[in-house]
Order: C-alpha cells, then sequence, then structure tokens
C-alpha cells in the first residue's frame, strides 16, 4: 500500500475522542514503542487516480494485443467490444486494433 497518509482516529463517540493524521512509516515508529490503548478505527488515503492509471498503462503496454484482446474475450465481451475496449485503454483507434490484429 505504500506510505500513505493515514488518520488514526481514537475512542471515537467518546469523551476522549481523537483523531491525529500521520503515514503508515510514522504510526508503526509510534505503535512499535506505545501500547494502543483504546477503540482504534484507520483512514486510509486512496490511491492516486494518475498513478492507477498509469500502471494500468504499463500492464496493457506489456501484453500483446492478442493478448489485451483474449482478457476482454475471456470476460465475455463479443469481438467488436473486446477491440473497442482494448482501443479504449490504450489510447488508439478501434480501425488502429482491427488493422494490427490482421496484420501480425
Amino acid at each position: 500500500m505504500g506510505d500513505r497518509r493515514i488518520t488514526v482516529c481514537r475512542e471515537l463517540t467518546k469523551k476522549y475522542e481523537e483523531a491525529y493524521q500521520t503515514t503508515f512509516q510514522e504510526a508503526l515508529a509510534f505503535y512499535e514503542t506505545r501500547e494502543p490503548k483504546g477503540e482504534c478505527a484507520i483512514v486510509i488515503e486512496g490511491r492516486d487516480p494518475g498513478d492507477v492509471k498509469k500502471e494500468e498503462i504499463e500492464t496493457w503496454e506489456q501484453m500483446s494485443l492478442e493478448e489485451h484482446m483474449e482478457q476482454y474475450l475471456s470476460q465475455g465481451q463479443d469481438k467488436k467490444e473486446a477491440m473497442k475496449s482494448v482501443a479504449k485503454d490504450r489510447g488508439i483507434s478501434k480501425r488502429d486494433v482491427y488493422r494490427r490484429l490482421l496484420t501480425d
């Protein structure tokens, strides 16, 4: 999950409620020397959408066009829909997908 930001909330809805923002690493270091007291909830920062998209693109670039198509076909899409999905994922036209599949 990386060293995302988190908020550690302690004793929610009670008189001595606390919340502090930190990171995973800082929280681990803190709790290695201190025993947690009370009930805690941890709120974890979501992943950056740009990072998620970048990882997806890297995954698609490692696949051949045929493997990428097969991924969608195995999920139950027909050929036309699979080509649309591949084109959208790779940022190319459906026509380019079709041509490259015919020539490879």
